[in-house]
């Protein structure tokens, strides 16, 4: 009988490493990312812009909070994409990482004021962390739009 069951276990076995072997040949291809950490900023101008001289209501900073808490996804995303499925260097799959949690870590700020001045609170306003995240990333407020 135990001839048997070594050659159930041993053909187990190697059908097991058989079927490894074609599974590390094989790559998933899952999506992009289709941002870059140059275009998200500029989304956010062509959200947040058209607020800076008005006094935007309360659903219209509501509504541009949500719009950018979809940005802060693709940040998020972009910062896996980057590190798990460039072909690029370490270090510059970690630097890029890095500028995409920064960038993660302003859109998150930015929302979250705006949902707090939606809600009342204005002990620190939103226009002033808007205006310091275009300052850092070089985006003109109040200027035309670009297309």
């Amino acid at each position: 009988m135990a001839v048997p069951f070594r050659r159930s276990v041993l053909s187990s076995v190697l059908f097991i490493l058989a079927t490894a072997s074609l599974a590390t040949d094989i790559q998933i291809e899952g999506p992009d990312c289709t941002q870059t950490i140059d275009t998200v900023p500029v989304e956010v101008r062509k959200i947040l812009n058209p607020l800076h001289k008005i006094s935007p209501t309360k659903q219209q900073l509501a509504d541009s909070a949500s719009k950018l808490e979809a940005l802060i996804s693709e940040a998020d995303f972009c910062r896996v994409f980057v590190v798990s499925k460039e072909r690029k260097p370490n270090s510059i799959r970690q630097y890029e990482a890095r500028e995409w949690k920064s960038l993660h870590l302003w859109l998150h700020r930015l929302a979250n004021f705006m949902v707090l001045n939606a809600q009342g609170n204005t002990d620190r306003l939103w226009i002033d962390e808007y205006e310091v995240f275009a300052e850092l990333y070089e985006l003109e407020i109040g200027s035309p739009l670009l297309h």
